[in-house]
């Protein structure tokens, strides 16, 4: 569509009516300027904008130019030289001009060469002047929080970069310029996802996730750090919104807790000591009654010989009870070489359920015994049942739990603790039951918080259920109190994923 079907047979007053109705509705004042005299002629719009009366105002450059801001002025003149050399298709500027009422509008000024001398010089120079001083204060307002916000960012006490939807950085804390070795200029020509931390992860595929809306995290994860050391990061990727809603980038956030893991391994391994160490004295009794039985089978089988009474099948019978007994110690020692072995690092293998829980529970034998618990081991769901498991880990929670079972009932009249396990359509869920009347309720959301017990001091670290909650899950389940028909039971839910069909 072209202007000629709707000008055409007008006159030039009818031409300058509807300019000046194009003009009026686009709130927009005009200005002309003459380069020969200085003159410039300003209509009412323009002098309305500014509160003048334009009777009374002087058409003059002047009158421009001494109500431009100070700090203003000289980059209006660059603007307009730089159009008049022909360095820019048309002059365009934004300054602030004081207004009748003392105070500081902001102004959109545009303008072209409108008229020549006969030798081609230019003489005139029309343009037009607009009010914007809502959209200029939102954009300095919005730019000022944003320069907050990356003030905010830089001196975060974590490390934190913020990058645009097309991965390009905005800014960093300087925490993570100090942790990985870099400048801001450095990152701003570095390639994603050259700073990030290196765990082998794709961060190309977390970008696209979050920047789609998705929120990503990781409490752990093993990273090499920028001088090739080893070290452990928890990271959080989020996407960051515009004002209108749609999303800007991201913010991504890491923290190196390699000293709190270090930590948390210490008291794990504390924690493994202090549960072996509650049944150091059982667990003399448990070697040491095999150990006396093989030394009586043995002493037997000497005496015998030396008297010319050993027959074959005495020394068969002595035979299989030696073996069956060094089994027993030889699953003892594995149960506490599993344990002490542990680590926060969860990996998984393939392990037959019940056989773990048996071995574990070899640790506990005699312990219940001299107490007069009664241990039932109820199984039979768990038969030749594999399940990829942290062995370490997986024997450490059955055997907090029957340590916190056994100090439960050993001063009750009916002293029994029930092992079982229960399966869903999702879920595997080991029991650990005891004859107990529950836990109070004013502690029950006490008791998973590391450091919390009810014990006496020096009886336990009170880190054996933290821990145990975190290693279920680590295996993607949970360990939770639960009250079965009015005992005390702790419950290990586990994924079905983990296990296999037998």
């Amino acid at each position: 569509m072209t202007l000629n079907p709707i000008v055409t047979g007008l006159s030039p007053e009818e031409h300058i009516k509807r300019l000046e109705l194009a003009l009026e509705s686009s709130n927009l004042g005009i200005w002309d300027w003459d380069l020969r005299t200085q003159s410039v002629h300003f209509d009412k719009r323009w002098c309305s904008m500014l509160g003048l009366e334009h009777e009374s105002t002087p058409m003059h450059l002047s009158t421009w130019q001494d109500r431009v801001h100070p700090d203003d002025l000289e980059a209006c003149f660059a603007d307009i030289n730089a159009y008049l050399q022909g360095k820019t298709p048309i002059y365009e500027n934004i300054h602030r001009m004081r207004h009748a009422n003392g105070e500081w509008i902001y102004i959109l000024d545009r303008g072209l060469l409108s008229g020549w001398d006969a030798e081609g010089q230019p003489i005139r120079f029309t343009g037009t002047h607009r009010d914007v001083t809502a959209s200029e204060k939102a954009r300095l307002l919005l730019e000022n929080q944003s320069r907050i916000f990356a003030k905010m960012i830089r001196f975060l006490p974590l490390a934190v970069v913020m990058l645009d939807t097309q991965l390009n950085f905005l800014v960093a804390s300087q925490h993570w310029l100090k942790e990985h070795q870099r400048t801001e200029p450095e990152l701003k020509s570095a390639a994603f996802p050259s700073f990030f931390p290196d765990t082998g992860r794709d961060w190309n595929s977390v970008a696209q996730q979050v920047l789609a809306g998705a929120t990503l995290s990781q409490d752990r994860e093993w990273a090499k750090r920028t001088d090739g050391t080893p070290a452990w990061y928890r990271w959080a990727c989020l996407p960051w919104t515009l004002e209108e809603g749609s999303v800007g980038g991201l913010i991504f956030v890491c923290e190196d807790i390699s000293e709190m893991v270090a930590v948390q391994e210490r008291l794990t391994s504390e924690s493994r000591l202090s549960a072996i160490g509650q049944m150091a004295g059982s667990l003399a009794h448990e070697i040491n009654n095999p150990l006396a039985i093989i030394r009586a089978n043995a002493e037997v089988l000497l005496m015998q010989e030396a008297q010319k009474k050993l027959t074959p099948e005495r020394l068969e019978k002595a035979t299989r009870s030696i073996i069956k007994t060094t089994q027993r110690i030889e699953r003892i020692v594995k149960a506490l070489r599993t344990i002490s072995h542990g680590s926060m690092q969860t990996k998984l293998q393939l392990t037959l359920l019940d056989e773990a829980i048996l071995e574990t529970a070899e640790l506990c034998t005699d312990r219940f015994r001299h107490q007069g618990i009664l241990l039932d081991l109820d199984l039979a769901l768990l038969h030749q049942r594999p399940g990829r498991i942290d062995l370490a880990q997986f024997s450490q929670i059955i055997l907090n739990l029957l340590n916190n079972a056994h100090d439960a009932v050993q001063n009750l009249p009916d002293k029994w603790v029930k092992v079982s396990a229960e399966l869903s359509s999702d879920h595997m869920q080991i029991i650990v039951q005891d004859s107990g009347h529950g836990i109070p309720q004013d502690i029950r959301d006490k008791i998973m918080t590391p450091f919390f017990t009810t014990k006496e001091v020096g009886a336990g670290t009170g880190l054996g259920l933290s821990l145990s909650q975190t290693y279920a899950k680590n295996h993607g389940g949970t360990l939770r109190y639960q009250e079965r028909e009015g005992h005390t039971s702790f419950v290990l839910t586990l994924p079905l994923s983990l296990f296999e069909a037998s």
